[in-house]
């Protein structure tokens, strides 16, 4: 017959609920947590950013471009009065389309 001590050696730690669920989860390859839900509102101002970010790059891109070129005029445009920097902007109407 087996001891007693012998036997509690032998035996694994038992986890506990979330412990084996988590364990579990790693193992298929899925996430721990299920990620929130996007409101409409995050989600359209986010997007909004990425764009805003993005014609921002190609405004520097071209106006880096035509300055090497040497024709900065044909592309870029004073700011309005009002804007406190004198700073050049990219007429994107005219140009491309997103």
């Amino acid at each position: 017959m087996v001891q007693k001590s012998n036997l509690k050696a032998v035996q694994k730690k038992k986890l506990s609920w979330n412990q084996e669920k988590k364990k579990n989860r790693a193992r298929i390859g899925k996430p721990a947590k299920n990620p929130k839900k996007q409101s409409l509102s995050t989600a359209f101002n986010k997007n909004k950013k990425l764009t805003t970010a993005i014609n921002q790059r190609i405004e520097r891109s071209l106006l880096e471009k035509a300055s090497k070129a040497g024709d900065a005029t044909a592309i870029v445009k004073p700011v309005a009065a009002s804007s406190s920097s004198g700073k050049l902007k990219y007429n994107s109407k005219k140009q491309f389309k997103l």
